[in-house]
């Protein structure tokens, strides 16, 4: 979300209700909310761009016409007898651009969840901690973040049109987490009186799991910008049912449906929402496991050896379609995300 300034007002709201089903085994359900006012909008904005009510003159926008400002400015783009009239239409017309700061506040965010956890401990050493949230995040500026979010504000005058899902919302999520210690060798149920040579070797191991499932992040469209002489930012394209552009079974070669989506008529904005809430990246299935041993000798000297495998189930997590209207590739998939393929790991700590 984006960052906060030091006026920012936040309101945050709480209800937890936790219930102990029995010793050891206890769960909990909650909400959780968040206003803010006065963020970081953590992008810039262009302060110069023509008003949309002028669109409507459309090419004449273009025309030249006598420049009141001649021999005023020697130079740039006041300099001439004659200047494009949407240039004496403009708020600053002697500046080229004025960009503001990301770091001016005024940027708006809303979240709002519901969140279960189940908590289980049981004596025989396996501990289960299951979290499932379901939740909504909506805002008019997601900050900028080359590696990930790439917001853009499309109208300077109306900041409501931006006003969307955020760009990190994850409407469900779902961890489960287990620690096991397996019940074999000194001091556990089975073969707790064993030769300390046989306890070394298959005593005293624990297994643990990662599991995730989630929604994916939403995707946010761009066409050709034809208003950037104008100061707009950026485009959307039009779409006139979208939730027919989201495709039951989508796939890296047709992740949404093309077709849903056109482009904007000329001297006007298109009416995408900035992020879409239907149209995401891949969702997470996502599985890790590892299996360790701790080992003792003389009465200084420890060592542990773990063995870890990540996205256990080798489940690709597709990642950014290419959402820019009109490129060849525009709803295909090129790749995944960060979670990468299987990967297993060994590795061995001595501690002295």
């Amino acid at each position: 979300m984006p960052r906060w300034h030091p006026n920012s007002y936040v309101q945050n709201f709480s209800v937890d209700f936790q219930y102990e089903v029995k010793k050891g085994m206890v769960f909990e359900i909650g909400y959780t909310g968040t206003q803010s006012r006065k963020l970081l909008y953590g992008t810039g904005q262009q302060a110069n761009q023509l008003h949309p009510q002028f669109l409507s003159q459309g090419a004449a926008l273009d025309q030249q016409v006598n420049n009141p400002f001649f021999g005023v400015f020697p130079s740039r783009v006041l300099a001439g007898c004659t200047i494009p009239r949407q240039r004496l239409l403009r708020p600053h017309p002697h500046f080229t651009a004025v960009n503001l700061s990301g770091d001016t506040p005024g940027a708006t965010a809303g979240f709002n969840a519901l969140v279960a956890r189940y908590n289980w401990h049981i004596a025989g050493g396996l501990n289960l901690l299951t979290t499932y949230q379901w939740s909504k995040a909506i805002d008019n500026a997601s900050e900028w973040q080359s590696w990930e979010v790439g917001d853009t504000m499309r109208d300077f005058y109306n900041q409501a049109v931006a006003r969307s899902i955020s760009e990190y919302d994850l409407p469900q999520s779902f961890v489960n987490t287990m620690v096991y210690e397996l019940p074999v060798g000194k001091g556990r149920k089975f073969a707790a009186d064993m030769h300390p040579l046989a306890n070394a070797i298959i005593g005293g191991w624990q297994v643990s799991s990662i599991v995730r499932f989630s929604s994916g992040l939403p995707l946010g469209f761009t066409a050709p910008n034809q208003l950037s002489n104008y100061g707009f930012q950026v485009q959307r394209p039009n779409v006139a049912n979208l939730s027919a552009a989201a495709v039951d079974n989508p796939t890296p070669d047709r992740w949404f449906d093309i077709a849903a989506f056109t482009a904007p008529a000329n001297f006007t904005m298109g009416n995408l929402t900035r992020w879409v809430p239907n149209i995401r990246f891949g969702p997470t299935r996502h599985a890790d496991f590892a299996i360790l041993k701790n080992f003792r000798f003389f009465e200084t000297w420890k060592a542990q050896f773990r063995a870890e495998m990540f996205n256990m189930t080798n489940t690709p997590q597709f990642g950014r379609a290419n959402t820019t209207f009109g490129a060849n590739d525009f709803g295909r998939v090129s790749g995944t995300t960060n979670v990468g393929p299987r990967n297993i790991q060994l590795g061995l700590r001595i501690q002295f």
